[in-house]
């Protein structure tokens, strides 16, 4: 169950005459569910691949002078037996874009719980690209004017779109998740920072959930290896821990985590995150590691991850909170008003 919401706003006919909501291939289920919540049917699109896998996109139904809103996060996902990357879904994102505004839509908004190299948003080393400015430049390049997005990885690096985005967060719904869990005595139970630059999330699950806050860092030698201070932490011995971070990668950052709480002799690891991208055999990690058991949202589409951790891996959908945002962006209320300013956090 996740925290309650502000009660959400209901569309007017006309409202929902002049909008259409349009998915891309990446994570379709999520979109389907997000329209249902809007009362509203997803516009349909035919997606395909050319011969040569370029990809093929084409509208049948009249978008002119229509706000469309287009259900693409940018991650690598599969369909029909084939695997696509995070470029594959922003090529498609773009071209749906181009389509659109050719076709005479009023106004294009993509709706992307995940951006296209949202964790490259500064240079690690020399001669590196900053591919989040990248991808929002290009954005805009291509017509767009408007952006919504979930959980960025550093909300400063969407200045690089040059306009205001809509930035909202799940955060809260994984701390109904993380309530359910709490069962007895709350001095039993504790959030832990997976790293620095998640301390304030972490401090306000801990505010928020009444249990004592304890972070610890990492230094990140690779995309998919950090490195820990050998330590133990005496005052963890016997607790439930919660572990939350924005993403799960890898799992590097998590599992080095959790093995230094299992040292300390914990009773519990929960983990959760945003967005569970699992790549590069996380999954199988994960499900071999300490943590009991781990939450994400369906920004990213999880069956595959959830078929390999089985009842080890909970989904808690962000659904509402997206219906939600983008109907206040129609009727013009406060975004940001949903979630208490949570999501600048």
């Amino acid at each position: 169950m996740a925290e309650s919401l502000p009660t959400p706003s209901v569309l007017t006919e006309e409202q929902k005459a002049g909008i259409m909501l349009v998915t891309g291939d990446a994570n379709p289920a999520l979109a389907k569910r997000v329209a249902g919540l809007m009362g509203i049917e997803l516009t349909g699109v035919m997606l395909d691949d050319f011969p040569n896998s370029e990809p093929e996109v084409e509208f049948a139904e009249n978008v002119r002078n229509k706000t469309v809103f287009v259900f693409q996060p940018q991650v690598a996902y599969a369909k029909d037996g084939k695997e696509y990357s995070a470029a594959d879904s922003f090529a498609q994102l773009g071209l749906m874009i181009d389509a659109l505004l050719e076709s005479h839509a009023k106004e294009v908004i993509p709706v992307s719980t995940v951006l296209f190299g949202a964790r490259q948003d500064r240079q690690a080393r020399p001669r590196q690209p900053i591919s989040i400015r990248w991808a929002l430049q290009t954005l805009r390049a291509s017509g767009v004017e408007d952006l919504l997005t979930l959980d960025p990885h550093t909300v400063q690096s969407l200045t690089a779109f040059g306009k205001p985005v809509d930035v909202i967060t799940a955060q809260p719904t994984l701390r109904g998740f993380m309530t359910e869990q709490i069962t007895g005595d709350k001095a039993e139970y504790a959030v832990v920072s997976s790293d620095d630059g998640h301390y304030e999330i972490a401090k306000l699950h801990a505010d928020a959930l009444g249990i004592d806050l304890i972070p610890f860092g990492k230094s990140r030698i690779s995309g998919s290896k950090v490195e820990r201070p050998a330590m133990v932490i005496p005052e963890l011995e016997g607790k439930t821990c919660f572990v939350s971070d924005d993403i799960i990668g890898t799992g590097s950052t998590l599992i080095s985590g959790a093995e230094i709480l299992h040292a300390s002799g914990v009773k519990r690891i929960v983990a959760s995150a945003v967005h569970g991208e699992f790549s590069n055999g996380a999954a199988e990690r994960l499900k071999d590691s300490p943590v009991d058991v781990t939450a994400v949202t369906d920004s990213i589409d999880p069956r595959a991850a959830k078929e390999i951790m089985g009842e080890a891996l909970q989904v808690v959908s962000a659904d509402q909170i997206i219906a939600d945002s983008i109907i206040r962006k129609i009727t013009g209320e406060s975004v940001s008003d949903l979630v208490d300013g949570e999501n600048y956090i």
